[in-house]
């Protein structure tokens, strides 16, 4: 992968709110966000001195079509669960994922996208 990638460049991983935290009944899926934080620490470590610097977003409950789609009319009540009380917007995701691809200072960053979003 390394002779791939572009010196000053960033490797940003894509994880979840359940990257750090586990809820009951998400078994399978915790276990794979929790997975992407180690693969991205890995990376971290494998890429120190090349100049290439990773990062991993952690989105909260996005406002998409696939979220509206499986959650219906649960999805708005779900807002309420953050400090704003909405769902984050795609676009903030997006802004995010690019400020961390130039902030070589995130490098091993875990960057939760959650809007404040309440423990439980």
């Amino acid at each position: 992968m390394i002779p791939c990638v572009i010196l000053r460049s960033s490797i940003i991983f894509i994880g979840s709110t359940l990257s750090e935290k586990a809820v009951g009944g998400t078994l399978s899926y915790s276990t794979s966000k929790h997975a992407v934080v180690g693969l991205m620490r890995a990376t971290t470590q494998d890429l120190f001195g090349t100049g290439i610097h990773t990062s991993l977003v952690c989105p909260g409950f996005t406002d998409t079509p696939m979220l509206r789609k499986h959650l219906g009319d649960d999805a708005d009540s779900i807002a309420s669960n953050n400090a704003y009380g909405r769902l984050v917007k795609p676009e903030e995701i997006a802004k995010l994922v690019l400020t961390t691809a130039h902030s070589p200072a995130l490098n091993g960053s875990v960057l939760h996208a959650n809007l404040g979003q309440h423990q439980t």
